[in-house]
């Protein structure tokens, strides 16, 4: 991984700041279950 490649700083979070509403849709209709399985909010 070259660091210098990402645009921007992963944080906790984060995607709630950065992903439109119906991106979190999209990918809670794909993958919403697993997320919750492992314990990820949805």
């Amino acid at each position: 991984v070259d660091p210098a490649s990402h645009y921007r700083r992963g944080g906790a979070d984060s995607w709630k700041r950065e992903l439109s509403a119906q991106e979190v849709r999209m990918i809670n209709n794909a993958v919403g279950d697993l997320l919750s399985l492992l314990g990820y909010e949805t």
